[in-house]
């Protein structure tokens, strides 16, 4: 006979490189099925065993994004990869607009919890710096935003983190930083090109985002300093484009 007990569940450990791979509950499954029959077949002169008595526990935890750059001997250099808050980071999604006002801040942030939801490690960044809505749409019970500790680099602040998804916004800023538009209370402002471009810059580079399958993108409507800031300092995995069917929506 075969004891079925804890002590006697086959415990079998994946590391993928995401935990947003398209085919994961396929593989888990398919891991199951090749142990029970290896199980059932190493075990057939001492027992007879059907492969539904062999218990079989498939643990899922994904691998450093480092570890698993380096087993997948990825050397590819990328913009980002320079950069100590952006390297850790697998993917880049833009979510853009021709025009204001469609639900492209909505749908940047149900797609950031969406793929959190799915397991993935998630962050979202509001760079409509010119009016900020992160702040709006979703309200963390601390929106502080914190200086990173001594051993992260100099000058660093952490995101905030709301039901498992890193934040960062101008809106959660303090107003005493100096940058115009900054603080919840900030409301629209005016930024010239330079500007516009540094401060998208430090909102990208000077959080310690740490390791992310995707971080979202929430870019103001139409094309200009933000959308030429974030080609330059990124290479993109794609990008979701948000209209309503009017004509003045493209």
């Amino acid at each position: 006979s075969f004891d079925k007990g804890e002590e006697n569940v086959i415990t079998v450990n994946l590391q993928p490189p995401t935990m947003l791979h398209p085919k994961l509950q396929e593989i888990t499954s398919n891991i199951t099925q090749v142990v029970q029959e290896e199980m059932v077949q190493l075990l057939s002169n001492k027992h007879t065993l059907e492969p539904h008595d062999v218990d079989v526990s498939v643990k899922i935890n994904p691998q450093d994004i480092t570890t698993a750059s380096n087993n997948m001997n990825i050397r590819e250099t990328t913009p980002q990869s320079s950069s100590f808050a952006l390297k850790n980071i697998t993917h880049f999604v833009a979510v853009y607009s021709c025009k204001g006002g469609v639900g492209k801040s909505t749908i940047a942030a149900n797609l950031a919890y969406q793929l959190s939801a799915m397991g993935g490690r998630v962050g979202l960044l509001d760079l409509d710096v010119y009016g900020p809505s992160l702040p709006i749409l979703v309200q963390p019970d601390d929106p502080t935003v914190r200086k990173s500790p001594p051993h992260v680099q100099e000058g660093m602040v952490e995101p905030i983190l709301h039901k498992g998804v890193k934040l960062m916004s101008l809106g959660f800023v303090s107003p005493n930083s100096g940058v115009p538009g900054s603080g919840p209370n900030g409301g629209a402002v005016v930024l010239r090109g330079p500007i516009a471009g540094r401060v998208v810059s430090q909102l990208l580079k000077g959080t310690n985002w740490g390791e992310l399958d995707v971080l979202v993108l929430d870019l103001p409507p139409g094309t200009g300093d933000v959308q030429l800031e974030v080609c330059q300092s990124l290479s993109l995995s794609g990008a979701v484009a948000v209209s309503t069917p009017s004509a003045l929506a493209w």
